[in-house]
């Protein structure tokens, strides 16, 4: 019985150690196993960061563009209303025989682009609202340093204008929800870039404003450029149009000759005084 209970107690005391040194686990049968625990592999060192430069955030997307131009037209729709009521009435004026200086015809010219200025500030677009500002500014020195000349008026340019003024009356995109014929009551003329860059290069080519070559080609720059910046950003292709304007408006300008009305009184009378003798 001796010799049974030493056995015993040297079995318990080969458990205990193998206990302290080793996790136990239980087996699909039941029967106790040990096993010796994993060993930790140490993680792997994480790349460093390298600062990249993106110019995708820098640059506005053509939709968000085109969402923020929609925005504008169907919000300040009573605006572009009153607009045309403002365009109706001074070229009701017009047809009526009111002829206004060139000054003064550029300064109110000018009105119309301080308009779609603002709106794009409000509705945050400082890209248009800056560019739109720096024309006005621009068109409204070279108004100011304008001197007296006599406009001469062509076909081509004439027939051109009203075809431009009218498109800008009635510039068919960016209104949602609404009969067609809102556009002709209530389409973007003074909200945004094109339609009311339309109107200024229409009335220009009709032979109202300033007739300097500097005035008309810095007019000219601008519509080239949102023309072409609509028609190849955002895909409005009805833009052309203000591109044929713009281009027609340039043409017009380089090859017109400013001819000073003094002088034009003198050669009348010289002509007369040769005619009597």
């Amino acid at each position: 019985l001796s010799l049974r209970h030493r056995a015993l107690r040297r079995a318990e005391a080969h458990l205990r150690l193998e206990d302290t040194t080793e996790s136990p686990t239980s087996g699909p049968t039941g029967r106790r196993r040990f096993t010796r625990p994993p060993a930790t592999v140490p993680p792997k060192p994480s790349p460093p960061i390298v600062p990249t430069t993106s110019y995708s955030h820098c640059m506005v997307n053509a939709a968000e563009i085109l969402s923020g131009l929609g925005r504008i037209t169907n919000e300040a729709f009573v605006f572009a209303i009153l607009w045309h009521v403002v365009v109706g009435a001074a070229s009701t004026l017009l047809w009526l025989g009111w002829r206004p200086a060139p000054r003064l015809a550029g300064g109110l010219l000018c009105l119309p682009l301080v308009s779609a200025s603002a709106f794009a500030w409000a509705f945050g677009n400082p890209f248009n609202g800056s560019s739109l500002a720096l024309t006005a500014i621009v068109l409204g020195w070279l108004t100011w340093r304008e001197t007296k000349s006599e406009v001469r008026r062509s076909r081509w340019s004439t027939t051109l204008g009203g075809l431009l003024v009218a498109f800008a009356w009635s510039y068919p995109h960016f209104l949602v929800g609404r009969p067609r014929l809102a556009y002709l009551v209530g389409a973007p003329l003074g909200l945004i870039p094109c339609p009311t860059l339309s109107l200024v290069i229409g009335a220009a080519l009709i032979g109202y404003g300033p007739n300097t070559k500097g005035w008309a080609l810095a007019l000219t720059g601008a519509g080239a450029f949102y023309a072409l910046f609509g028609v190849l950003r955002l895909g409005v292709v009805i833009d052309l149009v203000l591109l044929a304007g713009s281009l027609g408006l340039g043409v017009r300008a380089l090859t017109n000759r400013q001819t000073p009305p003094a002088a034009t009184s003198v050669g009348r009378e010289a002509g007369d005084y040769d005619r009597s003798c």
